[in-house]
């Protein structure tokens, strides 16, 4: 396993943001590194060239300026555990941090009751229009892979749905809030015990 404190990221292969169709074509983590040499961002892809085509973070880091993206070239699948550990690590501040896999509760949902309301989850309806994987928006987001399947199979939304969750999610799929969340109001049901008494 790779240690991060071990890393030195001067000495690793780079190329300007702006050259990202010169990127490589092999598993790697990525860095974006700023004129200052910090660690603006982190990711991973078993493709960068391709992942870069529409990067969500590529904007951002291009209005920074003077980026360079170093390269990491490791085992594709150990991409997600190493990537987890350099974020840990370097603290990028456009990277979304601390999102690992949801716990149940975290993910109830409320039922709704007579005459109440339901938030409608609509992330599943997002990623089936757009053809988007798990995979792949575990892979924009920085959300652990099985956190992404819990969410898109909701269809309330969850209890305890954080700002960074829902900040992430609308930043990799470039989306408002009320694109993820429908409020709805439920149709009061009639209360039989009030029936009306003859005199």
């Amino acid at each position: 396993m790779i240690n991060p404190s071990d890393i030195q990221i001067e000495a690793l292969p780079w190329l300007t943001l702006n050259a990202k169709n010169a990127f490589p074509r092999q598993p790697a983590i990525y860095f974006a590194i700023d004129s200052q040499g910090i660690v603006q961002y982190i990711g991973r892809s078993s493709d960068p060239k391709q992942r870069w085509r529409n990067h969500h973070r590529y904007d951002e880091l291009n209005q920074i300026g003077n980026i360079r993206v170093s390269y990491l070239f490791t085992d594709e699948e150990i991409l997600p555990v190493v990537e987890a550990a350099l974020i840990s690590w370097f603290s990028p501040a456009l990277n979304v941090i601390g999102i690992g896999p949801m716990s149940p509760s975290e993910l109830q949902t409320t039922p709704s009751s007579s005459g109440g309301s339901t938030i409608r989850w609509k992330l599943h309806h997002i990623m089936f229009d757009r053809n988007i994987k798990n995979g792949d928006l575990a892979e924009a987001t920085g959300f652990h892979t099985n956190t992404i399947s819990k969410l898109k199979n909701l269809r309330e939304m969850p209890n305890r749905l954080e700002k960074k969750t829902l900040d992430g999610l609308c930043r990799a799929l470039n989306c408002k809030v009320s694109d993820l969340l429908e409020y709805e109001e439920d149709e009061p049901k009639e209360d039989s015990s009030d029936s009306s008494k003859e005199e």
